[in-house]
């Protein structure tokens, strides 16, 4: 949940602290380390390719940079970049 949705949510139970976890010092690792830990009941294909789709678009990552990060093959993300684009 991004950090408006926390708030909004811990405002109606009257919560002053919410709890969460950080899984990188930036917004590109901590893409990776959230795919890097699920697996295929975590995040559906979409989710995925939306996540990788924004490490490309957004964080300029190169197909190679993200499937090495991944450990995955340059295939595995280039299906879910096709799907995603469409």
């Amino acid at each position: 949940m991004n950090g408006f949705k926390r708030w909004r949510c811990a405002r109606k139970l009257g919560i002053g602290a919410v709890p969460y976890v950080s899984l990188g010092g930036d917004e590109a690792a901590g893409i990776i380390a959230l795919l890097r830990i699920s697996n295929a009941r975590a995040l559906n294909f979409l989710e995925q390719a939306a996540f990788l789709d924004e490490l490309k678009s957004a964080h300029g990552l190169s197909l190679a940079q993200i499937a090495a990060e991944l450990s995955r093959s340059k295939a595995w993300v280039s299906v879910r970049l096709g799907l995603f684009r469409r």
